[in-house]
């Protein structure tokens, strides 16, 4: 082996020096060192070799530099760990920066992005493949899912926090949850197992790292929400509930409801007084079914059901504060009262609290009155009865109107039972009125008159005249003198024949063979509309008996008997 020691070796101006062969290796021994000055061109190297058996640095022909392997692809490539003993390592020309160990700029490990030719200012991207999953802007906030983070953290999507959520604590000492912190309070979302896969969802504040009791609970199990409770509670099965609960053993919590503007507030919550639902403004308070109201409080405080305005003429009801009940329903009855299992009392009637009067129910039939006065409307019998509530029928002891409050007319289509209940205290009629008398035989045909007038009046089946009658021109003849025209016809039957009497009154001529005490009778035959004359001897009283036919006036008074 050859061996050239040197102190320098200088080549001539313009020419080079070649050390070796090639294939021949030049080793460097340990402990010396192998230094040169100035640039070395056209060098190349199979490799540096670490006195193991492998290389440890390549440089290629196309001045790529491989640590760890011998075919780098970049201008440096490394296979294996990689550490630096300095703060810094530092990529200038995509402004890339990452600093290990704290310095004087910048304390503590930095991954740090700086914008350059190649990076936008300030933007650190985290990228798969060529598709960008995560970046942090140049505000420092962080965006997953979008390239324009909106807040410190925005993350477009599904977000999935894993942990053991029964066990585990935080470094603020709560348990099981995302910790929110704030400058002065503390927040907390939780979620806590009941022992099975479900797992309830707890929102709560903290005050200074202890939890207070106003929290928002979500139950997976019953997939209830509880505000203000840890534990809601349900009204029953397959019903999804919202328990709010108050700060104190007297009240609920409540739910408050206001505009943008607070023109417009309205709550309901519990006490120990009762529950509360209202409205701090003058709004009405609406009841709506299947997008339409129902019912309504308005501004005054009344209950408008089926309407929105008091008038009666709309359909509905009406429930005022000042006691007025108005009910209106289109075609049919307002109001239906319905007593079931017993007799008595539908509706009272009462005034300073005293009962005044009642409507009740009386074995089918319905009683209206007061006390000992009342009626009975009795369909079934078609009667109407004077009764006493609670005791029944009352007989004989209710006056209908006094002496001086009268009832003006009574129309009747049967009788009237007058001091008694017999057939012979039923007055079935009453008529009063007017006819025309005429002469029916006793004169000769062509009779004219001068006055011809008839009252009378029909009572049951008695009919009571008056008649003037006087004769403007007429002879008498042998028949007996009988008028006719009465308002009813006699009676068809009578024991004795006759149905009637009556007597002269008066007459202007003289009555041969009679005289004027002792005038003529008056007669009634059966079923006929006129009546005859006889004279005090039992014969006819004839148009020759008078003395005068012409002119004569006739005053009379009579009745009888019809069947009318």
């Amino acid at each position: 082996m050859s061996e050239l020691k040197v102190n320098k070796i200088s080549p001539r101006s313009g020419t080079a020096i070649t050390l070796g062969d090639s294939g021949d290796t030049f080793t460097i021994p340990s402990g010396a060192t192998l230094a040169i000055a100035g640039s070395v061109t056209g060098f190349t190297s199979a490799g540096i070799d670490d006195n193991a058996t492998s290389v440890a640095i390549t440089i290629d022909s196309s001045e790529r530099v491989a640590i760890g392997n011998t075919s780098p692809a970049e201008i440096l490539s490394v296979s294996g760990n990689m550490e630096t003993s300095g703060s810094i390592l530092s990529i200038a020309n995509n402004s890339l920066k990452i600093i290990s160990g704290g310095n004087a700029t910048n304390a503590g490990s930095n991954l740090t992005l700086y914008g350059g030719t190649n990076a936008d200012a300030g933007v650190f991207r985290f990228r798969s493949g060529t598709t960008e999953r995560m970046r942090i802007d140049a505000s420092g906030d962080l965006g997953i899912g979008t390239s324009a983070p909106k807040e410190k953290l925005d993350s477009r999507g599904a977000a999935v926090f894993s942990g053991d959520h029964a066990t585990s604590t935080n470094a603020y000492g709560t348990t099981h949850g995302i910790l929110l912190s704030s400058t002065s309070n503390l927040g907390k979302i939780t979620a806590v197992s009941n022992g099975s896969n479900d797992v309830k969802l707890e929102l709560r504040g903290l005050d200074g790292g202890s939890a207070n009791s106003n929290q928002l609970v979500l139950d997976g199990g019953t997939s209830n929400v509880g505000i203000g409770t840890s534990s809601p509670a349900s009204l029953g099965s397959n019903i999804t509930t919202l328990e709010i609960t108050g700060g104190s053993t007297v009240r609920t919590g409540a739910v408050y409801l206001s505009s943008s503007d607070k023109n417009i507030k309205g709550y309901f919550y519990g006490s120990n007084t009762g529950f509360n639902i209202g409205s701090e403004t003058n709004h009405s308070f609406k009841i709506i079914t299947n997008n339409t109201e129902i019912a309504r409080f308005d501004a005054s405080g009344d209950l408008l059901i089926g309407k929105t305005s008091i008038s009666t003429n709309a359909v509905g009801v009406a429930l005022t504060g000042l006691g007025l009940g108005a009910f209106t329903r289109s075609g049919d009855a307002p109001i239906i009262a319905n007593r079931t299992t017993s007799d008595g009392d539908i509706a009272l009637f009462r005034k300073d609290n005293s009962t005044v009067g009642s409507i009740a129910t009386v074995s089918g039939t319905v009683s209206f009155g007061q006390s000992d006065t009342a009626l009975v409307y009795d369909s079934g019998n078609d009667q109407i009865r004077p009764y006493s509530i609670g005791s029944g029928t009352r007989d004989n002891a209710i006056d209908l109107g006094s002496s001086s409050g009268r009832f003006k007319d009574i129309y009747l289509g049967g009788g009237v039972y007058l001091g008694g209940t017999g057939s012979a205290n039923k007055l079935t009629d009453y008529e009063e009125g007017t006819f025309t008398p005429t002469i029916e035989s006793g004169f000769n045909s062509g009779v004219t008159y001068a006055i011809q007038g008839g009252k009378y009046t029909k009572i049951g089946n008695k009919v009571f005249l008056a008649v003037r009658l006087e004769i403007g021109t007429g002879t008498g003849n042998s028949s007996r003198i009988e008028i006719g025209g009465l308002p009813f016809t006699t009676a068809t039957s009578s024991s004795t024949g006759l149905v009637g009497s009556g007597v002269f009154s008066y007459t202007n001529v003289n009555i041969i063979n009679s005289t004027t005490t002792n005038l003529p009778t008056i007669y009634f035959p059966q079923n006929v509309n006129q009546f005859g004359f006889y004279k005090t001897n039992g014969t006819s009283f004839n148009g020759n008996d008078l003395s005068t036919p012409t002119d004569a006036d006739f005053y009379l008074s009579a009745f009888y008997f019809t069947d009318a």
